[in-house]
């Protein structure tokens, strides 16, 4: 149910701004691919003319570790705003609303505002495959995979511009026709994909991917071990 805070000022209204809980389950494998401190400090030497010390020693399970987001202890995360990217894109398909008025007209609340991560939770598995990089060249990507995978997220949005139903049909809409993460639809990909869900789903999934499994995720950290 959504919360509001609207009220009127003077001989005009204030924007009504109202919350609702949403909560998503994918329909496809979420592919998590994290951009890493390792990336960043290569991307930077080559900027500043640094010396490339030559192809490194390929460690599939250091990558895995690496490509995941950590919302806490334990516990998966990926961007929020990877979420309204995929709901502003359905505007289209959301009757009454343009791309430009989806992104003043709500926003995707983190679980984490620092971190900027949504937690998100799912069965773990190591998935690799081969990647196209620079002009033609291929390469090994290994990268997390959570499958099935659920999340929950709450939804800032104006009552005055749009209203629950909206909400809900863009995830739907964003859900299907672009999804998020590595090969997703919109990248011309079929992985990412997600749906509304209902409270009862979510728990389901969520108790399952807190079951023991056979990788570890208590001492990850953020591109590191």
């Amino acid at each position: 149910m959504a919360r509001g805070n609207g009220a009127t000022k003077g001989s005009f209204e204030t924007i009504d701004l109202q919350t609702v809980r949403i909560g998503v389950v994918g329909t496809s494998p979420l592919l998590v691919h994290r951009f890493s401190e390792k990336s960043a400090r290569e991307m930077l030497e080559k900027m500043m003319g640094i010396p490339n010390s030559g192809r490194e020693k390929r460690e599939p399970d250091l990558d895995y570790v690496r490509s995941a987001y950590i919302a806490a202890p334990g516990v998966f995360g990926f961007p929020a705003g990877a979420f309204k990217c995929a709901m502003v894109r359905s505007a289209k398909q959301t009757k009454g609303l343009t791309m430009t008025d989806a992104r003043s007209a709500y926003r995707v609340q983190a679980d984490d505002p620092v971190t900027g991560l949504v937690r998100i939770y799912g069965v773990p598995e190591l998935d690799y495959a081969a990647a196209r990089v620079g002009q033609g060249g291929m390469d090994l990507r290994f990268r997390l995979r959570l499958e099935p995978w659920c999340c929950s997220f709450d939804v800032t949005f104006n009552a005055r511009a749009m209203t629950v139903e909206q909400i809900v049909q863009a995830v739907e809409s964003g859900g299907f026709g672009s999804g998020v993460g590595d090969w997703r639809q919109e990248k011309g990909g079929d992985h990412g994909a997600f749906r509304y869900g209902q409270p009862e789903e979510v728990r389901a999934i969520e108790s399952a991917a807190k079951k023991p499994t056979a990788a570890p995720i208590t001492s990850i950290r953020n591109g590191s071990m």
